[in-house]
């Protein structure tokens, strides 16, 4: 009884053509390539579907566990800290993610000493108010007391309490400062100007005086402590202060009393107060 063998393999050579015809029909079989771009576009697809699914899962998750643990604030060295922490309105276990951040930094910039507020939130819970407050630069003496004024001319609180040893602005009356705003403003920046270019000057420094008066009539006059008197008028505060610092390079002594004119008709003038009042009628200064 004899088979009939499926493949006959006469030899070697007849093997090898064999596989290689096998081999040409697997390659007839194989998937065309845009199926595998299909595949490849449905997998990252599906990643996307699934990393956007866990981030609203996450969020929402959070949420619900991710509250206001602590309340830090920062720079508030006048304003104090319990002021700001009260205008932030921040609660203790409230949500972090609910918090609302504009109110509570509106609220915060009301106060008088704060010039610019920031506010942060950490996933930890922390959120932190961070303050930047006003500079004092001047004392502004009015009908209705002492104020702060910033470098930038802005009257921004009532001065109380200590750090008053600043030079006091003087001689504003009450119709110029309820009545003509937009003059006293600009007598308050030339004022600051006065005392900016005090700051360069060889002569005198801030420390030195007192007070600085304004006068409709003759302008402005530096008093220091020792009760010296520097009439600057309506000269600009460079032209004034480098015409002093001249006169003090060429022997003028600023350590005694002295009235200092330095607006009188182009010249420049120096009387000890000392001779002054040795003249009889002569009224104090």
């Amino acid at each position: 009884k004899s088979t009939r063998p499926l493949v006959r393999i006469a030899n070697k050579a007849d093997c090898v053509r064999k596989m290689s015809r096998l081999e040409q029909m697997l390659e007839t079989l194989q998937r065309p390539t845009w199926v595998d771009g299909v595949v490849r576009r449905g997998r990252v697809a599906l990643a996307a579907l699934l990393v956007s699914g866990g981030l609203v899962l996450g969020c929402s998750h959070y949420e619900s566990f991710a509250r206001v643990q602590s309340v830090e604030v920062v720079g508030a060295e006048h304003a104090g800290q319990a002021s700001i922490r009260h205008l932030a309105d921040l609660s203790l276990g409230e949500s972090l993610l609910l918090i609302d951040t504009q109110r509570s930094l509106d609220q915060v910039a009301s106060h008088p000493w704060v010039e610019h507020v920031e506010l942060s939130r950490h996933l930890s819970g922390e959120v932190v108010v961070t303050v930047q407050e006003h500079e004092s630069a001047l004392l502004l003496a009015t009908h209705k007391g002492l104020y702060r004024v910033s470098p930038q001319g802005k009257v921004f609180v009532r001065a109380r309490g200590g750090e008053l040893d600043q030079v006091l602005l003087t001689g504003l009356s009450p119709e110029l400062l309820d009545q003509q705003g937009p003059l006293s403003q600009r007598i308050i920046s030339e004022a600051l100007a006065v005392l900016v270019r005090v700051d360069s000057s060889s002569a005198i420094s801030r420390d030195d005086l007192s007070e600085l008066h304004f006068d409709p009539l003759l302008g402005f006059s530096l008093l220091m402590r020792n009760g010296t008197e520097i009439r600057i008028g309506y000269l600009s505060p460079d032209q004034a202060i480098t015409r002093l610092d001249a006169m003090v390079q060429r022997s003028l002594d600023l350590s005694e009393p002295t009235l200092v004119d330095l607006d009188l008709d182009g010249l420049a003038l120096a009387t000890p107060l000392a001779a002054l009042r040795s003249v009889p009628g002569t009224p104090p200064s």
